[in-house]
């Protein structure tokens, strides 16, 4: 693997498409997860898994998968704060990837089309931390609307 990094990878969508209740939903989001992990260059080494959430307020999926070189994970709300919208979308998402592997250009690209292709959002947030020494002073930041 070389040097290890440390990249975190986040995202923020407001859209009207997240995972259903139905177990098909939920499939589709695994499949697009193992896709993204694919598409990027890295290896799972536990599974990605999602469950829906029917706790009040925080009613959706909430998924993850574990990678050679760390995590990705998400929550999708069906019904989230209106408070917290910035556009009259109906659901917001919120994902994460954290890697110590290779986190270049090309894969935040990459991540960038799938989710954008896969929830078309109305307005998406991209943060991009370099945790390898400190946080501070050390972000990237993206507004897709």
């Amino acid at each position: 693997m070389g040097t290890i990094k440390h990249l975190h990878y986040m995202a923020r969508l407001e859209c009207d498409n997240v995972t259903g209740p139905h177990p098909k939903d939920s499939a589709d989001l695994e499949e697009m997860m193992d896709t993204l992990i694919i598409a990027i260059g890295m290896k799972v080494c536990m599974p990605t898994r999602s469950v829906y959430v029917i706790e009040q307020g925080n009613e959706g999926v909430t998924y993850n998968a574990g990678l050679e070189t760390s995590h990705l994970a998400g929550h999708e709300w069906c019904n989230p704060n209106r408070k917290l919208m910035h556009t009259d979308a109906q659901n917001l998402v919120q994902f994460d990837l954290y890697t110590c592997g290779k986190l270049g250009k090309a894969q935040q690209k990459i991540i960038t089309k799938l989710l954008r292709s896969y929830y078309k959002p109305q307005r998406m947030e991209l943060l991009i931390i370099d945790r390898a020494k400190q946080l501070r002073n050390s972000t990237i930041y993206e507004y897709i609307e």
